[in-house]
């Protein structure tokens, strides 16, 4: 039996199994995790009898005190992913071992997207304002309105928008963007 690390890739979420122990393995780990060691016959069977073992959370994933659990799926940036551990699970790509089955919750026990506060797409108007404006743009350009989570998701699609339009390109010098929910 020969000793493997344990490692997940955060860009594929996959594992892996390494030979050697983690100091080992430390100077080609990357932006990899090392999560443990494991003695295993080959590289198949140690992520089987890694997969096998009960583990604590993953590191990425937290609980809320209503009991669900969350995780910042798509960056830190980003509206967090919040549901049962099987759906945070799902939602990281993680897979379950055969000892870690995910537990089924019926339908009417799931609570619904505005009961556990996740956004909801809103309205919003955005303004494109320029440094230097001229005379017909001293009160910005009104874009919108855009169905959007957030307010940076809102200003995204309008820069995307002006882009198009041709507002942005003309030389006029800065510029930003604001904006606001739609009444």
């Amino acid at each position: 039996m020969k000793t493997f690390t344990i490692v997940s890739s955060n860009y594929t979420g996959q594992l892996f199994a390494w030979p050697g122990s983690i100091q080992e393995n430390k100077r080609f780990l990357g932006n990899r995790d090392a999560l443990g060691e494991i003695k295993a016959n080959d590289e198949a069977a140690a992520v089987e009898a890694w997969r096998a073992t009960p583990h604590p959370l993953d590191p990425r994933i937290g609980m809320l005190a209503s009991g669900l659990y969350y995780a910042f799926v798509h960056g830190p940036h980003k509206p967090e992913t919040i549901g049962t551990l099987a759906e945070v699970h799902a939602a990281l790509g993680l897979q379950y071992g055969p000892d870690q089955a995910c537990e089924t919750v019926s339908e009417a026990s799931t609570p619904t997207a505005a009961q556990r506060g996740a956004p909801t797409a809103r309205r919003w108007l955005v303004t494109l304002r320029f440094a230097f404006p001229a005379w017909d743009e001293v009160d910005g350009i009104l874009l919108g309105p855009f169905e959007a989570e957030t307010k940076a998701s809102a200003i995204m699609l309008a820069r995307r928008q002006a882009r198009e339009d041709g507002h942005t390109c003309t030389g006029k010098g800065r510029y930003w963007f604001t904006a606001q929910l739609d009444s």
